[in-house]
């Protein structure tokens, strides 16, 4: 519990202290806090049989005092409930299948969350491509991959899919829906092309 009575990291106050500064009063409201259960059930947006499926739900980081992350059995019809209470707090629930994902975001506080839908939908695609800009020989792009990782701790569980660049820099992203960042410019190997060269700008859509 943070000061002055909240699980929330973003909700905490500072207490400003002086050197030699004996400060009173500063105290931290305890209270009961009720767990949330949670069910729901997965299904495909077209109505199609439902493939092998797992759920996984996650605290969202800052929203609590714990990280917590568990993974649930999703039963042949798509029904599934959390294995235990969860603490307040936010949570992301992650459906995954082959070539399909559902998220929701939900706030335990106390109150039971049931019948809570998660749609199965394909993944995000995106493609683009890796072009040099400057002076000197360029370095050989066939080959290299971008580094992705999502902006939300509880979606780095599934990372994106990236191919690796063809001759002329085309790659493509697989991904779910979500807020990514670039975490790693290509690496050259062993050679001068790793010093000299690394990433400049992205663009999408015409915006950098």
């Amino acid at each position: 519990v943070y000061f002055p009575g909240t699980t929330r990291v973003a909700e905490a106050a500072g207490v400003l202290l002086a050197p030699g500064d004996d400060r009173q009063n500063v105290d931290i409201r305890w209270e009961a806090a009720l767990p949330t259960r949670i069910d729901g059930i997965v299904s495909t947006a077209d109505g199609s049989p439902l493939p092998q499926v797992t759920v996984m739900i996650a605290a969202v980081q800052g929203s609590g005092p714990l990280q917590f992350t568990t993974t649930v059995r999703v039963t042949p019809d798509g029904r599934f409930t959390s294995a235990q209470p969860l603490p307040p707090g936010t949570y992301a629930l992650i459906a995954r299948a082959p070539n399909a994902f559902a998220i929701a975001t939900v706030e335990a506080n106390g109150t039971d969350i049931s019948g809570l839908p998660l749609v199965l939908q394909p993944p995000v695609s995106i493609a683009g491509r890796i072009v040099t800009a400057g002076e000197g020989r360029p370095p050989v792009i066939a080959g290299q991959r971008l580094q992705l990782t999502a902006m939300a701790a509880a979606m780095r569980s599934a990372p994106a899919q990236v191919t690796p660049a063809t001759a002329t820099g085309e790659f493509r992203v697989t991904l779910p829906p979500g807020q990514y960042m670039v975490t790693g410019a290509p690496f050259f190997g062993a050679s001068a092309d790793s010093v000299t060269w690394g990433l400049g700008t992205i663009t999408v859509d015409g915006q950098d």
